[in-house]
Parts: structure tokens; sequence; C-alpha cells
């Protein structure tokens, strides 16, 4: 049990974002508008052979303050899931073929 505490009460070394993702610095948009850094996204996904799919989803309401709702999906890419019990990729193949 000790050795596993050690894990969560040993100091680690943290990277700033700035370190952490430094290949990405160069490349994303510097306007401030998130519709420029989306596009960008899509760009780099279309690139590497991916399809982008988007459906608007927004609601007559949203619609009428102004806002949208897009639900985005890229197949062939592993899904982001929250919560342990909701893992999907752990038991996805593309999983251990695409690393």
């Amino acid at each position: 049990m000790t050795r596993h505490a050690a894990e969560y009460l040993e100091p680690v070394a943290v990277l700033p974002l700035e370190e952490a993702f430094a290949d990405w610095q160069p490349l994303r948009p510097r306007t401030g508008d998130l519709l420029d850094d989306l596009r960008c996204l899509r760009d780099q996904l279309t690139a590497a052979g991916y399809d982008v799919i988007a459906v608007d989803q927004t609601t007559p309401e949203q619609h009428r303050m102004g806002l949208h709702t897009v639900s985005t999906t890229v197949p062939g890419l592993l899904p982001l899931d929250f919560g342990w019990t909701r893992q999907r990729a752990l038991h996805m193949p593309r999983l251990r073929t695409a690393l």
C-alpha cells in the first residue's frame, strides 16, 4: 500500500502547456476566433485522411438567442468517454493498431 500511495504523494514533473504542446504552437491560429481553431483542426484531420462529419443540432430556442449546437464525429478515431464505466476505447482494436 505504501508504494501505491507514494505514486500520489511524491512530486512529479509537470510541463507547462506551452512545452507539452510545443509542436502545435506554430500551427494554431492566433486570431482569437474559435471558428478559425475549428477550421484548423478540421483541415489537419482531413489532411491525415479522416472524414469530419458535423451535424447542426441547434434547437429553435437556441437559434432565437443566436446560439448554435453542433455534434461532430470523426470515423476512425477513438471515442472520448467520461466515467470509468463508459470507457469504450479500452476494448476497441483501434487502440492497439493505431499507436
